[in-house]
């Protein structure tokens, strides 16, 4: 996995705002901080699986409303087929 594809993505991620008409939630309310992407977890990123990422970032989201536990079984449940990373250009990957 390309460390910058993913780090410009999370920077470009949209997370919708409500108007404050709206009662629903905030984005700062459902949307994970941009900085929980860790420098840590994204030089870790090219030795995880894509279910370990789909794990660490559901995490994010999920806090302590899935018990990590469960939401490995979710993941697993989810993603229980190959994602092969394509190369589009020498700095462009995809899954």
């Amino acid at each position: 996995m390309n460390i910058e594809v993913l780090s410009t993505a999370v920077r470009k991620f949209p997370c919708a705002t409500p108007s404050s008409a709206d009662r629903r939630p905030t984005a700062d309310s459902i949307c994970p901080s941009k900085s929980a992407l860790n420098k840590e977890f994204l030089e870790r990123l090219p030795s995880l699986t894509f279910q370990e990422i789909a794990q660490e970032v559901g995490a994010l989201f999920a806090g302590d409303e899935i018990p990590a536990h469960e939401l490995k079984k979710i993941v697993a449940e989810a993603f229980n087929f190959p994602v092969p990373l394509v190369t589009l250009s020498e700095r462009l990957h995809i899954s």
